[in-house]
């Protein structure tokens, strides 16, 4: 059956995608979510550090405390910041259509926990070397070697 492009049966048609690429659609929805809850914890941990460092107060026994949570804290949004672009990088790949939506899935789980479960007590736990902080540098070092 023949339908006019403009007509209501092919306006109906034209929105619908495929389903390939409706998948790519909700991955690339999913990444960016991520990408934005990870840039309001390194906001909220910057005003912390700066509330931290708020300048007249005296200096008591707790300065020292303070100067070694402050560090922790720089150091927790350096690895946000990582993540963050590794997920940039993961959406221009996604997008370019030089990833397989199925790798995304594949490590979709450990994104959310580091999304929803980063602090302090887990940046002690993770590996020190930026490559292998994340399912995210697995993934993409898989790609260089492809």
């Amino acid at each position: 059956m023949k339908t006019k492009a403009f007509s209501k049966e092919g306006l109906i048609q034209a929105a619908k995608l495929d389903p390939k690429e409706q998948e790519k659609e909700e991955a690339i929805a999913w990444i960016n979510h991520q990408v934005e809850e990870l840039q309001i914890q390194v906001e909220q941990t910057e005003a912390e550090i700066e509330s931290l460092g708020g300048g007249g107060r005296k200096r008591n026994k707790g300065g020292s405390g303070d100067a070694g949570r402050k560090e922790e804290l720089e150091q927790l949004n350096e690895q946000r910041k990582w993540h963050i672009g590794r997920l940039e990088i993961i959406l221009r790949m996604l997008n370019n259509g030089s990833l397989a939506i199925e790798k995304i899935n594949a490590i979709k789980d450990d994104i959310q926990y580091f999304v929803e479960s980063n602090s302090v007590c887990l940046l002690k736990s993770l590996p020190s070397t930026k490559a292998d902080r994340t399912t995210g540098g697995r993934l993409l070092r898989e790609r260089e070697s492809v």
